[in-house]
């Protein structure tokens, strides 16, 4: 009889719980937000007339991102082309451009495509000379933290004969709508 009790008050107050839940089930007007691991948005939610905006954060930065970034940036620089150094899928520095969208700011982009390629009547041109020194993903690099929303990646190369000794540093900044994407590149 003494455990008798106890049981039947938590049987009451889950059926008082369960009725109470059902009365306002379809009275409330609710916006169900998707969970997620790595928020990337402002999300504005409405409830019972109150509006309320959350400014979500960036996800943070890690090594897939980095060698993603890093390998779409250098593969944009290396196009198929004919035997007069023309391209062969790509008619003008526009769609140059348009390979870099959500890997760097155009400001990065420029001097490398600029250096690289001429657009003449007759279609796009590459320079035919070796790629950049360049981020190396077997080789040991240095993540230096600027704030939330930027990055930067440091690595020394001394491997490589054509180039020596050299330094490439990446910085890295969310912008929003676009994610993470490469700000700015000096080599050294």
């Amino acid at each position: 009889m003494k455990h008798v009790i106890p049981l039947v008050m938590t049987g009451f107050a889950l059926i008082i719980g369960g009725v109470y839940l059902a009365s306002i089930e379809g009275t409330s007007e609710q916006t169900v937000l998707p969970v997620r691991s790595q928020p990337t948005e402002r999300v504005n939610v409405n409830f019972k007339g109150a509006s309320i905006t959350f400014e979500e954060t960036s996800p943070s930065f890690n090594e897939t991102i980095l060698f993603e970034k890093t390998d779409a940036f250098i593969d944009g620089l290396i196009q198929p082309i004919d035997d007069t150094y023309r391209l062969e899928t790509i008619n003008s520095i526009d769609e140059l451009y348009a390979i870099y969208e959500d890997v760097a700011t155009r400001a990065v982009v420029k001097p490398y495509l600029d250096f690289y390629f001429t657009e003449e009547k007759t279609g796009v041109y590459v320079l035919p000379t070796e790629l950049p020194p360049w981020f190396e993903k077997d080789q040991p690099y240095r993540l230096k933290e600027i704030n939330r929303h930027k990055v930067s990646v440091t690595q020394e190369n001394s491997h490589l004969e054509l180039y020596g000794v050299y330094q490439i540093e990446l910085v890295f900044e969310w912008v929003e709508g676009q994610g993470w994407m490469i700000v700015a590149i000096d080599h050294s």
